[in-house]
């Protein structure tokens, strides 16, 4: 067996962890554990290994233990980013290219099998379109598709005619394998969406987007089931952690330019971080988007957290920028790691704290792939399974877009 994670250390850090070896006889996890570390603290511009570990320690178990010690009061603080120097590196060279379309474009949104307890709202997706310039620190789209091009579906129309589409559908997001806006229209997928979309106004067709590309709006018509939605975030996580993509402000007057058209938006606040200086971002992003919306021409709002599954994480510390965004308590639940539920108690409640309550009863609040223990305590209402999530949601879809009933057919 291997250790992931020695072939990409530092000369200085791989020295250390074989000089611990010699005095203290480590045993395969310990190398992989310090290997981990010694990537992580880099990563997080805390220093080196050396820094985190105590060597006047006589036994093997109390200089692992120091370095334990350290990691977890690291882990377990708000991150600090004011002393972080994210390094500049050049604008993405990803070429875009036209392909043949997957057998297999609708797929579903990757939370956990029904019987695991994470809350789930049963999206389907699209998949027209494949990598991202954006680099966020935290995607899982840089470990799904690592040729590093953009593939569109050049045969998109033709594909979506001959879908068969289940009964039960009626929610679709184009935004999991790639950035639904990005490249506006150059590639038609737009066009294709609009034409779909036109020809199913039972089913929600949903944009997800950082983009602020708003080339296409002039050129196109989209019917009421057509939304387009942002992800929001802190500026600080959006500065440091979402590299080359738009501004918050960006963003928001990008969905502005949308709303004037008439077509519907929804939010993501999707990951929130904990960092020192959290909740007064928040509440200044909250303020932007209130202020720069009536609730009548938003759909919905959703919150969630940094998710991760094991090989996410190892991309993340292997061949990640540097980057804070794995400082942090990680806990498991449903085989995906992420914050403690304290502490995303404490983001969620918080965050729906801030927004008038127009807006709670004019649009769709909900969590991302959360507990159901979250539900009450942060948005104060809870649904007793994932049918009654999306029954809820899927009603509340409909009102908004103005079909005649919930059931749309």
């Amino acid at each position: 067996m291997n250790n992931p994670y020695e072939g990409f250390l530092e000369k200085d850090d791989l020295s250390f962890i074989d000089e611990l070896d010699r005095t203290y006889g480590l045993s395969f996890q310990d190398r992989g554990m310090l290997s981990q570390a010694a990537l992580e603290v880099r990563q997080w511009q805390e220093g080196t290994l050396r820094d985190f570990i105590d060597t006047s320690q006589e036994s093997r178990r109390q200089a692992l233990t120091s370095l334990n010690e350290k990691m977890n009061a690291l882990r377990s603080k708000e991150n600090d980013y004011s002393t972080f120097h994210m390094p500049q590196r050049p604008a993405s060279q990803m070429k875009v290219e036209s392909v043949e379309a997957p057998e297999i474009i609708l797929g579903r949104c990757p939370c956990p099998p029904i019987d695991n307890p994470l809350r789930c709202c049963s999206l389907r997706t699209l998949d027209a379109v494949s990598q991202c310039f954006f680099g966020c620190s935290y995607c899982s789209i840089q470990n799904f598709y690592t040729e590093g091009r953009i593939k569109v579906a050049k045969d998109l129309d033709k594909r979506l005619e001959e879908l068969q589409l289940p009964k039960s559908l009626w929610h679709i997001g184009t935004g999991q394998a790639s950035d639904s806006l990005l490249l506006g229209d150059s590639q038609k997928t737009l066009t294709s969406l609009a034409n779909f979309a036109a020809k199913h106004p039972d089913i929600i067709i949903e944009a997800k987007s950082k983009s602020a590309n708003t080339s296409w709006i002039d050129s196109l018509s989209f019917q009421k089931n057509m939304i387009f939605t942002w992800s929001l975030n802190a500026r600080t996580i959006i500065e440091n952690e979402e590299r080359y993509t738009p501004s918050l402000e960006q963003r928001l007057e990008a969905a502005q330019k949308v709303a004037e058209k008439g077509w519907l938006v929804g939010f993501h606040f999707h990951p929130m971080v904990l960092f020192s200086g959290w909740e007064e971002e928040y509440r200044q992003a909250v303020d932007l988007l209130v202020k720069a919306f009536d609730p009548s021409q938003v759909v919905m709002l959703s919150m969630g957290t940094l998710t991760f599954t094991k090989p996410v994480l190892r991309t993340i510390r292997t061949k990640g920028p540097q980057s804070k965004i794995l400082e942090m308590e990680l806990e498991e639940i449903a085989g995906k790691w992420s914050y403690p539920l304290k502490t995303k108690r404490k983001l969620f409640s918080t965050l729906c704290s801030l927004f008038p309550e127009s807006w709670k009863s004019q649009v769709f609040f909900y969590l991302c792939m959360e507990a159901p223990s979250l539900w009450l305590d942060c948005l104060g209402h809870e649904y007793k399974d994932n049918a009654q999530f999306d029954s809820a949601m899927k009603e509340a879809y409909f009102k908004k877009v103005g079909l005649v009933n919930a059931d749309g057919r």
